[in-house]
């Protein structure tokens, strides 16, 4: 499967993914337009068809989505499987995560990393895109470690930068940004930050709101137990 310059790419997905899935979608576009210059638009040449098990019939049917279930037929958590099947590009994930660590993962393979913001990594254009996967497809399984995130420590430098990005430090806004990177990076979890220099997270209560819309796990513990 080639992507090639200028496609036209169609992503096909459910209106009844979650808003996570649907955030990660759009960032998708964005970064095929970054490595490639595509049109993303419906009626595509190429057809991305990108969703979690049970929401979207025509990829179950399509995608080897067996190959996600557990011996006990269960579906595995925030596993996902990236397959191409005739000129098709087939991503499933288990659950809500699982279909964004596949979608991301799709994303940082075509030149796009995780820290394209946070280090200023910029994409690499293409001429073409060369898309050679084994025929079962790749599967990456159930992380072996429930919670994994971002612990924000010592984040004096961090608040003082993130009052550029909206009004007072530690806001939505700079949380919104770290949310992606933790689902770019296939994690989860976010440790907020707790210094007395730094606004407390639920001073406001859209960073919870937020967290919450990408499927972000917020932990509560302090830095030293750990």
């Amino acid at each position: 499967m080639v992507i090639r310059e200028y496609s036209k790419v169609e992503l096909v997905f459910s209106s009844s993914e979650s808003e996570a899935v649907k955030i990660a979608l759009v960032n998708l576009r964005r970064d095929l337009i970054r490595t490639l210059d595509c049109s993303v638009t419906a009626g595509g040449i190429i057809r991305i068809i990108v969703g979690t098990v049970g929401n979207l019939p025509e990829l179950d049917e399509k995608a080897d989505i067996s190959k996600l279930q557990a011996e006990n037929g269960t579906y595995r958590k925030e596993a996902f499987l990236i397959q191409e099947k005739e000129g098709e590009l087939l991503i499933a994930g288990t659950d809500r995560r699982g279909t964004i660590y596949g979608i991301y993962d799709f994303c940082e393979k075509i030149g796009v990393s995780p820290w394209k913001w946070w280090a200023d990594v910029k994409p690499e254009k293409a001429d073409e895109l060369y898309i050679n996967l084994p025929k079962e497809g790749y599967t990456e399984d159930e992380p072996s470690v429930q919670y994994r995130g971002i612990f924000l420590n010592d984040e004096y430098n961090l608040n003082q930068w993130s009052t550029s990005m909206g009004d007072g430090n530690m806001n939505k806004e700079t949380y919104e940004k770290i949310y992606e990177l933790i689902l770019r990076l296939k994690a989860n979890t976010l440790w907020p930050a707790m210094h007395k220099y730094s606004n407390a997270f639920h001073l406001d209560a859209e960073n919870a709101v937020l967290a919450d819309k990408y499927g972000i796990v917020m932990g509560s513990s302090h830095t030293e137990p750990l």
